[in-house]
């Protein structure tokens, strides 16, 4: 497999590669100012947006490394971009690292290996997450990279398969709930999966406002109600769903 690089060279070289083109730019600028239509070319291309994906190297690299696993996008998560392959998440990119998810087989090795897990901050308080980074010099051999992917991957798409036919029995256990989210529920009047299944996100949020009116729960909620009905995290429902529910409130 193409060694893969660690896109700190690949960001130099680009940078070069466009302090030069836009000395050539400027040149023509000037030789050529009657001419309307080079000047709007030159301004298009100097102020046509980049993709966020296209200005993040290490995102970059492992979107095309991981192509060859599925379909694969990424969404912006956790102060970072998710990598996801057939809607199945099981990277992050953040801090300019690679992040590879861990589960009950990989956890120990990764930790015994000094892999650390991202930490970020909710509330106040420190969330350790089961994203493990990769240390730098790993890109030098693409192959490695792509096995542990490729291995965290099947994992979480395995953990995924075994969660859809293993239905949860309590409210706390489907994906973005707590205990707090369960009593929230019970509180308004749901008090079971199937309840909650059958009341829909937008109808169980209603209730939650109705019967919390002192705490005005955030809008986030619905999210993570709609997320637990469709067994998916709340941050992979599109925006037009959200919209959507937004405007039934």
């Amino acid at each position: 497999m193409k060694m893969i690089g660690s896109g700190v060279t690949d960001g130099k070289n680009a940078f070069h590669v466009r302090q030069s083109f836009d000395v050539l730019l400027t040149y023509l600028l000037h030789s050529f100012a009657t001419f309307s239509d080079l000047t709007l070319v030159a301004y298009s291309f100097k102020n046509t947006p980049r993709r966020k994906s296209m200005d993040k190297p290490i995102l970059r690299d492992s979107m095309r490394l991981f192509e060859q696993l599925g379909r694969v996008k990424s969404r912006s998560m956790f102060g970072g971009f998710g990598i996801f392959v057939n809607d199945i998440m099981f990277a992050l990119v953040v801090q300019n690292k690679l992040h590879i998810r861990a589960d009950s087989h990989s956890l120990e090795t990764f930790k015994a290996k000094g892999f650390e897990p991202y930490v970020y901050t909710k509330r106040g308080f420190p969330v350790v997450t089961k994203y493990f980074a990769l240390p730098a010099d790993y890109w030098n051999d693409a192959d490695t990279i792509f096995n542990i992917a490729k291995q965290a991957y099947l994992n979480a798409k395995n953990e995924k398969t075994t969660h859809v036919e293993t239905k949860p029995k309590r409210l706390k256990d489907l994906p973005n709930l707590r205990l707090a989210t369960e009593r929230m529920l019970r509180k308004a009047g749901i008090n079971s999966v199937e309840e909650l299944h059958q009341k829909g996100s937008l109808s169980a949020y209603k209730a939650i406002l109705s019967s919390h009116p002192a705490t005005q729960p955030p809008l986030e909620l619905l999210w993570a109600l709609e997320g637990a009905i469709e067994g998916k995290h709340w941050s992979v429902i599109s925006q037009a769903r959200r919209d959507e529910l937004a405007r039934q409130i």
